[in-house]
């Protein structure tokens, strides 16, 4: 979601950017995982450049909290029953 926002990923960014919006008037609150951070600065450094992909996430940290990944969220993670890990930390 966050990443079809930032990078206008179609035919999804429509949806992300009400996401988006409504978090931007505190009417929803959006919470990211810090390696979701790292994973978009990954892919929007490839699309964007380094310069633009720092620029993209500071915009967004304006409208999200930031949570951690530690030792609770993994145990978490490998108990769950989601079929994609990654899924499972964030």
């Amino acid at each position: 979601m966050a990443l079809d926002h930032l990078a206008d990923r179609q035919p999804f960014a429509e949806y992300a950017h009400r996401i988006f919006a409504l978090a931007e008037v505190g009417e929803i609150r959006v919470c990211l995982s810090s390696l979701s951070f790292s994973n978009l600065y990954y892919i929007l450094r490839k699309l964007k450049g380094h310069s633009d992909a720092l620029a993209l996430l500071s915009k967004l940290k304006l409208l999200v909290s930031i949570s951690s990944v530690g030792e609770l969220e993994i145990q978490s993670a490998l108990a769950s029953s989601f079929k994609d890990f990654e899924d499972a930390i964030r």
